[in-house]
Order: structure tokens, then C-alpha cells, then sequence
């Protein structure tokens, strides 16, 4: 967890790098998407946290229908909370950007963002009860496996192809770390499709 963490922050620091080149007022925004993004990550955290320790205790107990109970409720309630959080900044978006800025410019880039936020949501949504079952199951290779993906492959691969190669500039940067976001969720379903968790209250015996 701890590689996983440190390796996305890693590559976090190249990509926000890249954003602040392309000048003050992205460089401004990008403070104001940072916010929206650390706010809807701490709930998402906490979920994760909350539900690691139950699907650890039910996989010991090797009580597995209630994992499977307990992935859908996460999931219940973080795409509960990402649609809530999508419907606010798709409809209020310059109202709450001002929040945080009164320069027109920034909110104009702002406007730009909104789709990126939305994906920003579901993501966070999305990968809190892959992550809960992933850290649950004690499984170390997945997780440094997702590490490597989120963290390094996908997050600096997709801001690099669409910010440089297709030329979308700072837009490209936001998108390929949002989709970067979702590398838990993938890795989670195939580690649930798989049955691995499963296996490892086995493994350490």
C-alpha cells in the first residue's frame, strides 16, 4: 500500500508539472480541481479503510457471501455520493469554482473542467470497494501490480498520449490521470472475477 500510495503521488508531481507549464491561470485552477479532487478522495478513503477491515475479518471467517455484500453496499454508496457531487458541479459549476477564485479566467478553465471532475467522481467511486477488497484480502502482488499501472504505466502513459501526442494540452494532462484513476476498479474485477481473494486466508496458513 504504502509503494501504491508513493507511486501515484510520484507520478502526480510530473503530470501537475506539465499542467503548470501551459501558464498562471491553469496553474491556478489546477489548485481548485486539487481541492475537488482531495475532497471527494477522502470520502472514498474512508469507505475504503471501513471495508477493508470487514472484508478482512469475512474472508478469515471464510464467510464469503458477506464480501460479496459488503463490495455492493460500498458500491451503493460511493456512486450514490459521485452522482450527488456530478449533478452539484454540472449545474453550479462557476458558482462553486468562486468558492475558491474570483478570477474570471480561472473559472472559464474551470468550465473546461467539469467533464474531467465528473470522470474524477466515479473514479474515486468506482475504485474504493475494488481497493477495500484488494487490501482485505492481504493479497500484496495485486496491489503492487495496480501500484505499477496506476502509478507509473497508465497515469504518466494516457496524460503523456493525450497531452502531448494528441496535442490536447493541459486537458489532456487532467484526462489521462482521471482514467489513470480507474486502473483499481479494473484491477479489482478481474482479482474478484479470478476468486484469488479467496485463496489467501489459505496462503497464509
Amino acid at each position: 500500500m504504502a509503494i501504491k500510495n508513493a507511486s501515484v503521488q510520484f507520478s502526480k508531481l510530473f503530470v501537475n508539472s506539465w499542467i503548470n507549464s501551459y501558464g498562471v491561470a491553469v496553474s491556478a485552477f489546477s489548485g481548485v480541481a486539487n481541492r475537488l479532487y482531495v475532497t471527494s478522495n477522502l470520502i472514498s478513503n474512508a469507505i475504503n479503510t471501513a471495508g477493508s477491515s470487514m472484508i478482512g475479518q469475512n474472508i478469515g471467517a471464510a464467510r464469503y457471501e458477506r464480501v460479496n455484500q459488503i463490495i455492493w453496499s460500498i458500491f451503493r454508496i460511493t456512486v450514490t455520493l459521485a452522482i450527488l457531487f456530478s449533478i452539484l458541479l454540472y449545474t453550479w459549476p462557476v458558482e462553486i469554482f468562486q468558492i475558491f477564485t474570483d478570477d474570471p479566467e480561472v473559472a472559464r478553465i474551470g468550465i473546461e473542467y467539469v467533464p474531467i471532475g465528473i470522470l474524477c467522481f466515479f473514479s474515486c467511486a468506482g475504485r474504493s470497494a475494488m481497493n477495500s477488497l484488494i487490501n482485505g484480502s492481504g493479497n500484496t502482488k495485486v496491489n503492487f501490480a495496480t501500484a505499477l499501472f496506476d502509478g507509473l504505466i497508465l497515469r504518466l502513459g494516457l496524460s503523456v498520449l493525450f497531452g502531448v501526442y494528441l496535442n490536447m494540452r493541459y486537458m489532456g494532462f487532467w484526462l489521462g490521470d482521471a482514467l489513470a484513476n480507474f486502473t483499481p476498479f479494473w484491477v479489482g474485477i478481474l482479482f474478484y472475477l479470478s476468486g484469488a481473494w479467496k485463496k489467501s486466508r489459505v496462503r497464509q496458513k
